[in-house]
């Protein structure tokens, strides 16, 4: 009522005097200004009950907000938490497939050592059949130059001892035609002349013939032997090019075998790489995933933080209400 109407307004009764005791007027004047007081204090604790109200609306409306932020930071959280499984997952099957992977490397690394080595002993006795091969046939060939060298003074000197038989029978071969010419002539003469001496012609024209005989059957025989001659020179050759195309096809195998181990090198050095590669990488994914579960860490870490001061705001929020 003093709020309302200004003032405080003393109701005497109906029977009282106005003019009554001063006293009295004093003390209901004394219990009012009293009264007034008190209503004036309630009147300061309300406005400051309100201010506090306003203010703790105003602090639920930031908590409000706050905790809505969390519950958004929340679910943004476990959006990471499943990103973060799921990179767990994946980094599980990564390492699973690169542990794979190095099984692989590793039989593989097995298998081109084995081949190396391989390689290398079949090129160790590739090396000892080189030299064995080489040193048959370069006895082979000197057997061969040898061989050849040996015919060719032996048909020279054959060809060179014919030459001289058949010029010795050729000069006896014409010595004879000329006897024999003037035998016939002799003994067309005889025969014109005396009958009777056709017999002794006629038998010195046999033992002419016998004569020639063994001459016709030297030249035959020395025309046999250059034939032969001639035979064992081509059948040596033949040989010969028959160890040149051994030895031709045997340094094909030598350049091949050689291509073989040089191509066996090239893929374990390639392998090699791709082991180093497939470890960089192993490397490179295994610090991508500490990064990842140290950043999920702190960010799972932040996340509680916060939960806990949105609780102890709750809280303290409630408590104020």
């Amino acid at each position: 009522k003093a709020e309302k109407g200004g003032g405080l307004r003393l109701n005497l009764g109906p029977g009282r005097d106005q003019g009554g005791s001063t006293e009295e007027v004093q003390g209901l004047k004394a219990e009012g200004e009293k009264l007034a007081r008190e209503v004036g204090l309630k009147n300061e604790k309300i406005k400051e009950l309100t201010r506090g109200k306003k203010e703790l609306e105003a602090r639920v409306d930031e908590l409000t907000e706050t905790v809505e932020q969390l519950q958004q930071r929340e679910a943004s959280w476990l959006e990471l938490k499943k990103e973060f499984t799921e990179l767990q997952a994946t980094s599980s099957n990564q390492a699973k497939q690169m542990d794979k992977l190095r099984a692989d490397l590793r039989m593989a690394q097995k298998k081109i050592a084995g081949l190396t080595s391989s390689l290398e002993k079949a090129s160790s006795n590739k090396d000892a059949e080189q030299a064995e091969l080489e040193k048959s046939l370069a006895q082979r060939e000197q057997q061969l130059l040898d061989q050849l060298e040996d015919a060719r003074h032996s048909v020279e000197r054959i060809s060179s001892e014919a030459d001289a038989r058949v010029t010795v029978l050729m000069r006896e071969v014409e010595e004879a035609q000329r006897m024999t010419t003037l035998a016939e002539r002799r003994a067309a003469d005889l025969t014109n002349a005396v009958p009777d001496a056709m017999e002794p012609l006629q038998q010195q024209i046999a033992v002419l013939e016998a004569q020639l005989a063994p001459l016709k059957e030297l030249s035959e025989d020395k025309a046999k032997t250059i034939t032969q001659l001639q035979t064992a020179l081509d059948t040596l050759q033949g040989k010969y090019r028959i160890i040149e195309q051994e030895s031709r096809h045997w340094m094909e195998s030598q350049h091949t075998l050689q291509k073989s181990l040089q191509a066996a090198q090239t893929q374990a050095k390639e392998s090699a790489d791709r082991a180093a590669a497939l470890d960089t990488q192993l490397a490179q994914a295994r610090t991508a995933r500490e990064a990842a579960l140290k950043e999920a860490q702190e960010q799972k870490q932040q996340t509680a933080a916060t939960l806990c001061r949105l609780e102890a705001a709750t809280k303290e929020a409630a408590s104020a209400k």
